[in-house]
């Protein structure tokens, strides 16, 4: 398939007295008009100034120099699309330049299945007026943005039947890089949505990459949600993230679960390292129901030990308002909640976050069987108006347990936990709010602890 036009090619036939061969084509079957005259030996013909979409019909003669005709041969069809410049290898990627070069990745249903298919960006692209559709499946390709920009990207995808909704669904095996991503504004119902990617599986790779100035909506569908964030939904077996930012943005979710400033969710990231979260603000409307996993960078990570050969370190979350309703479990700064996993060199800047009813802290709400290594906190830790109780909150942690360790962190915050909730406030700490088998080494807190004298710690 080709933009634009039909390229035929057949098996000769190897009679020497042969003069050439007779092309007949159009839009209907069994076609009979005449479209081109070739030699007999020429085995190729190129049909073009076609209409992109249309399914065409061919059949070929063979004719000799006394004007006899061999009977129709079998009938083949071809619906030309539109395809950007070059041929999708390394040496000659497709260009992408314009809108219709950028929507020829959600046309196709193959893209890096049978060989790997190279796309490299070449301008900045708007788009402005368009309702963007997310591709429907697999992008296993590889996609150079060459540090150009797409704009104004508008999604509005209220159904629950997509592997992911952002700019590319849901890559496997592929690779994104040097991109930007700036003004979007995602409504979405579906499970694992982003700007950038809606879900990354098998090894894909995303380096070089930016969002800023980003609206993303999580609607309320009547059923729960899960797995929305900045850049990406999921992050799933094997990615790699490198050098990746998230600024400017604002994420409103209602009845939705594990989200967060840049992924909603990782498990088991090879590398997720130097990228950053900044200016960002979060509110989670739940109302009545129990929901899990907020973070100003991540809902969620698990099943990234070091001693695993998988490594995280390097990131931040920088000016984060994080704001929840009174209902479920697990907020922090950095990630709601962390489980197997072991990161390095990684903290929260000025942050406000408002508490919610079960394991919240400045850095996580719960820690499980993991260990955060040269880290900090520095943050404004509250909670609201509310009847329920309250239970672990800490400045770094709500509720570390299972051999987890905290060592080389500090904690600069103020925990203001005055207001007129009428209920118990249970096991808060400026470092954790309860431990569980967990090692505190050269770890420092500062900073107030505000109650009323009916908070029950």
């Amino acid at each position: 398939t080709q933009d634009q036009k039909s390229l035929l090619s057949w098996i000769g036939s190897g009679n020497t007295s042969l003069s050439g061969y007779k092309i007949f084509g159009g839009t209907t079957a069994n076609p009979t008009v005449l479209i081109g005259t070739v030699s007999s030996s020429t085995t190729t013909f190129t049909h073009s100034g076609l209409t992109n979409g249309t399914n065409y019909y061919y059949r070929i003669k063979a004719f000799d120099s006394n004007g006899n005709e061999s009977s129709f041969s079998s009938e083949i069809d071809n619906t030309p699309e539109y395809q950007p410049s070059g041929d999708g290898t390394s040496s000659s990627p497709y260009l992408i330049a314009t809108v219709d070069d950028l929507s020829f990745l959600t046309t196709r249903n193959d893209i890096g299945v049978t060989t790997t298919e190279y796309f490299l960006q070449t301008n900045n692209i708007d788009l402005s007026g368009l309702n963007w559709a997310p591709k429907s499946s697999d992008f296993k390709g590889k996609y150079d943005g060459g540090g150009f920009v797409i704009s104004n990207m508008n999604i509005e995808y209220t159904s629950n039947d997509l592997e992911g909704v952002a700019l590319f669904s849901r890559i496997k095996y592929g690779e994104i890089k040097n991109l930007g991503i700036v003004g979007a504004t995602i409504r979405s119902g579906n499970n694992d949505t982003g700007v950038l990617v809606g879900s990354i599986e098998n090894s894909s790779i995303v380096s070089n990459c930016f969002v800023n100035d980003a609206t993303i909506i999580g609607i309320d569908t009547g059923s729960k949600r899960e797995d929305i964030g900045g850049m990406f939904g999921e992050v799933d077996s094997y990615a790699t993230i490198v050098n990746c930012t998230v600024s400017n943005t604002t994420i409103n979710v209602t009845k939705w679960e594990e989200v967060g400033g840049f992924a909603g969710r990782f498990y088991r990231p090879s590398l997720l390292k130097n990228s950053h979260v900044s200016s960002i603000t979060i509110d989670i409307n739940n109302g009545t129901n129990s929901y899990y996993n907020f973070g100003g960078f991540s809902g969620k990570i698990g099943d990234a030990r070091r001693s695993n050969n998988f490594v995280v370190e390097d990131i931040t979350v920088n000016n984060l308002v994080l704001n929840t309703t009174y209902k479920g479990y697990n907020v922090g700064g950095l990630f709601g909640s962390i489980a197997n996993t072991d990161i390095i060199r990684s903290g929260v800047n000025i942050a406000d976050i408002t508490f919610i009813e079960y394991y919240s802290g400045g850095y996580t709400g719960k820690l499980d069987n993991s260990v955060i290594d040269e880290s900090f906190v520095n943050a404004t830790l509250k909670i609201e108006n509310t009847t329920n109780y309250y239970y672990y909150f800490g400045g770094f942690v709500g509720r570390p347990e299972d051999n987890s360790v905290l060592r080389n962190s500090y904690v600069l915050a103020n925990m203001d936990l005055r207001r007129d909730h009428g209920a118990s406030i249970a096991y808060t700490g400026g470092v954790a709010g309860k431990s569980m088998n967990t090692d505190y080494i050269k770890v420092y807190r500062a900073g107030n602890l505000y109650v009323h004298n009916d908070a029950g710690l």
